[in-house]
This record gives structure tokens, C-alpha cells and sequence, in this order.
């Protein structure tokens, strides 16, 4: 992709959000309050994020998933400009909380999570990366590129999808048993499907079940995040806020993406051991975190429900 005016506009506005973002946020989050900096900050914030979603709207790029060369990754236009929206219209009605909750969520989910697609070996920032300051060759670049625009154009759609419910558990939720545990369970099955199917019911496939059990129970003896309670009454937990389950998000995505692109590349890997091993523990590691969070909800809530259970039995 060539470096016109409009990408360079676009790029520029990006990375000036991407910057001033935390200023902003720093301003009101802090135990300091600066109302002054917050302005200045989150004025210049919304101006830039502006530039970036018009700007984006005359960018297309054929070589990814498209329709008329609109890629998934246009899809934060809407996202940003009602976004921006929406803030303001809490904020003139002084509901601040509202505001602040959808300005954090545009910043993670318009900068960081998109600013992570730039270093894709076809996108430009990701050429100068890997090409120009790592070495990657020019073949090399091109049959990355040839394998990413092959991906399924529901398999972007799945990473808009599951970016959304990450974005949303930035934010203090109440939500049931099955509601807690459907994300990592679902995020546990995939990896496992993509164990699976890369490398076969054989020693790898054995390597990540026993290293995602051993880590699990290493895992367990850590304590819940401060702030899970399980609500007796209504039957659901009340959970905090966390960055935590975006960040599984996008690396087990990216794990899955960079070793479905290497074996696309290179099919003999998949029968080279240490590859294999090193692809199983890495996903074991992050499966290991989710199955033990499960774990602990669900025995967080195992003696409240049973005692419910009990009294409407007795009733």
C-alpha cells in the first residue's frame, strides 16, 4: 500500500489519538483530578479520532477480506463516529460515568486493537516493520500477504465479534453462571479445535492437554480478581471491570492466525516437533488462566447454590 495523502492524514490523526488517549483518561482516573488537561486532552482526542474514521472511509484495501474494498476493519468507522456521538450526548446530559465508559472502550478497541492490524506484513507500518527493520524478504512479505487474503471473511468477522464482548467486560457487568463461564469455555474449545486440527490426536495434542491441566491447578491457588462476589439472591456474579479477557482475546486470535499462516507456508511444520511442542505450551499457558477461571466461579458459587437449592427443596 503506497503512502498517499490520505493515508498519511489518516495515519497521522491515528497515532496523535493513539497518544493524547491516555492523557486524557490519566487526567480524570488519577487521584489528582485535572479538569484542564481532561479538556485540552479529550478535545484533541475526539478531533483526531474524527480525522482517522473520515479519512478512512476513502482508504480500501483489495488484498484482505472485502466488499468494494471495505474490510472488516472498517467496521470501527461506525464504531468511532456513534461513539463520539453517544459520549457527548451523555455528557451534556451529565451522565459521566456513561461517557468515560464508552471513551475507554473506543481508545481500546479504535487504537489499540486496530492499531495492532498496522503490523500485518500487508499493511504499510507493517511492511516498514517487518521488511525494512527486520528483513523479512520481499517473497517472504508477499506470501504472508497471499495467505492473509485467503483467510475466510468469517473468520475477521468472528475477531469484530469477539473483540465486542471483550470491549463490553472493560466495563462492571452482573451476569449468571453460564454467562461466566461461556467465554472461556468457548475460547478453551477453539483452542483445543485448533490444536487439533494443525497437529492431530497425537503428542502435541497430549503435551496441550497435560500442560493446560498442570498450569490450571498451579493457577488455582492464585486468588480471584478483588471485586468477584457471587449474589446470592439474584443468582449472578458482580465482576469488576477487566482487561484481561481482550487481551486473551487477541493473543490467542494472533497465535491462531500466525500458526495457521506459518502452516499454510510451510505444511512440513506440522510434523517438526519442536514447532509443535512450542505451539502447544504457548497455548496451554493461556488456556491454562481461562480453565482456571472457570474453575474458581464455579466453585465460588457451588455452596450458595446448594444451600438454595436446599431451602427450596424444604419449602
Amino acid at each position: 500500500m503506497e503512502l498517499t495523502p490520505t493515508i498519511a492524514v489518516h495515519a497521522t490523526a491515528a497515532t496523535l489519538a493513539t497518544v493524547v488517549g491516555p492523557f486524557a483518561l490519566w487526567a480524570r482516573l488519577s487521584g489528582r483530578q485535572r479538569p484542564s488537561v481532561h479538556r485540552i486532552a479529550g478535545y484533541v482526542f475526539v478531533v483526531a479520532m474524527v480525522v482517522a474514521a473520515v479519512s478512512a472511509i476513502f482508504i480500501r484495501d483489495f488484498r484482505l477480506p472485502n466488499i468494494a474494498g471495505y474490510t472488516p476493519i472498517h467496521l470501527l468507522i461506525p464504531f468511532t463516529l456513534f461513539g463520539l456521538v453517544g459520549s457527548f450526548w451523555h455528557l451534556r446530559h451529565r451522565r459521566i460515568e456513561h461517557h468515560r465508559r464508552i471513551m475507554v472502550q473506543m481508545y481500546v478497541g479504535a487504537c489499540l486493537a486496530a492499531g495492532a492490524f498496522t503490523l500485518l506484513p500487508s499493511r504499510m507500518i507493517g511492511g516498514w516493520l517487518w521488511h525494512d527493520l527486520l528483513g523479512v524478504s520481499s517473497a517472504q512479505m508477499a506470501m504472508a500477504g497471499q495467505v492473509l487474503g485467503h483467510v475466510p471473511l468469517w473468520v475477521w468477522v468472528l475477531l469484530v465479534a469477539l473483540l465486542a464482548l471483550g470491549i463490553a467486560q472493560l466495563q462492571p457487568r452482573k451476569v449468571s453462571l453460564p454467562r461466566a463461564l461461556a467465554m472461556p469455555l468457548a475460547l478453551l474449545m477453539g483452542s483445543a479445535i485448533g490444536m487439533w486440527s494443525s497437529f492431530g490426536l497425537g503428542l502435541a495434542s497430549a503435551v496441550w492437554l497435560t500442560a493446560t491441566l498442570g498450569f490450571a491447578l498451579l493457577w488455582m491457588r492464585l486468588p480471584l480478581v478483588r471485586g468477584v462476589r457471587w449474589d446470592d439472591w439474584r443468582e449472578q456474579f458482580e465482576l469488576p471491570g477487566s482487561v484481561v479477557p481482550l487481551a486473551f482475546i487477541l493473543v490467542i486470535f494472533s497465535v491462531k492466525l500466525s500458526v495457521g499462516s506459518a502452516l499454510a507456508m510451510q505444511p512440513q511444520l506440522a510434523a517438526h516437533a519442536p514447532f509443535a511442542l512450542g505451539v502447544a505450551v504457548l497455548y496451554a499457558g493461556v488456556n491454562s488462566l481461562l480453565a482456571a477461571r472457570s474453575l474458581q466461579l464455579w466453585r465460588l458459587s457451588r455452596p450458595a447454590r446448594a444451600s438454595s437449592s436446599e431451602l427450596r427443596a424444604t419449602a
